[in-house]
């Protein structure tokens, strides 16, 4: 953990000046058995996410200079991955969608199981109190909203060695 923290980017915006310009994600994965039944293994993972808040491109980040070109880049994969995530949110939240877009980006898909799979998720949405970012605060409340309305059906995940196969 202290590896990846040493090594994320952070980097002055004009919207913040000590902006994270990459999203974080720890994976904990966790193996328990209890010592009167050593053969029934329980598995489970824990995802602790980081997300770099989104951020409106404006004409000061829009500058042709290699710094502003650079930031411009990292925006705008920040805000496609956020926007993925909002629309697969939206697509659990509404139910009876076929198909979810996991596959539009990185993060939803590594985080597939925690949105709509098999798992306990609670999500920590962090807004401010300035007017100024009031469109900002909306969207976040909206986004919190919906994701609120997602329903997982959380089981147990159990091997037992005897058969080495899944049993929930």
């Amino acid at each position: 953990m202290n590896f990846g923290e040493e090594h994320r980017v952070y980097k002055e915006t004009s919207i913040h000046e000590h902006s994270s310009r990459s999203h974080t994600i720890y994976r904990l994965y966790i193996e328990a058995w209890p010592k009167s039944h050593p053969v029934h293994k329980k598995y489970s993972m824990l995802n602790l996410v980081d997300l770099a808040g989104s951020e409106r491109l404006n004409e000061f980040d829009c500058k042709a200079t290699s710094e502003h070109s650079s930031n411009l880049g990292e925006t705008g994969y920040i805000n496609k991955s956020l926007f993925v995530l909002s629309n697969v949110i939206n697509k659990l939240a509404e139910g009876k969608s076929a198909h979810i877009p996991y596959r539009d980006s990185k993060l939803t898909r590594i985080l597939q199981m925690a949105l709509g799979g098999n798992s306990l998720t609670a999500i920590i949405c962090t807004i401010s109190p300035a007017s100024i970012n009031y469109y900002q605060t909306l969207s976040t409340l909206r986004f919190a909203t919906r994701a609120k309305i997602v329903k997982n059906k959380p089981t147990v995940n159990e091997i037992t060695e005897s058969t080495d196969a899944l049993a929930v």
